[in-house]
């Protein structure tokens, strides 16, 4: 089992509240499972079965998120649902 981490120290609070100001369904996903990675310790399977996005995409926005400097989802390209 592969564990997910972030690079970034954002406050579990902040996810949250990113999280439920999303302004689409594909945002609110990618900020939760953010927000799960921050608060347990999943894996993309555990990830992928809760959001529906494949285990690619999963490791996609993890990556994506990791690499950015300014910590937000919406700027990274469309995933599928």
């Amino acid at each position: 089992m592969r564990i997910l981490k972030l690079n970034h120290s954002e406050s579990l609070s902040s996810l949250k509240s990113k999280m439920n100001n999303s302004k689409t369904v594909a945002i609110y996903k990618r900020w939760h499972i953010l927000y799960m990675i921050s608060r347990y310790h999943v894996d993309a399977e555990y990830l992928s079965d809760t959001t529906g996005y494949s285990k690619a995409t999963i490791y996609s926005i993890v990556a994506n998120y990791n690499k950015s400097e300014n910590k937000d989802v919406c700027l990274y390209r469309n995933f599928s649902q």
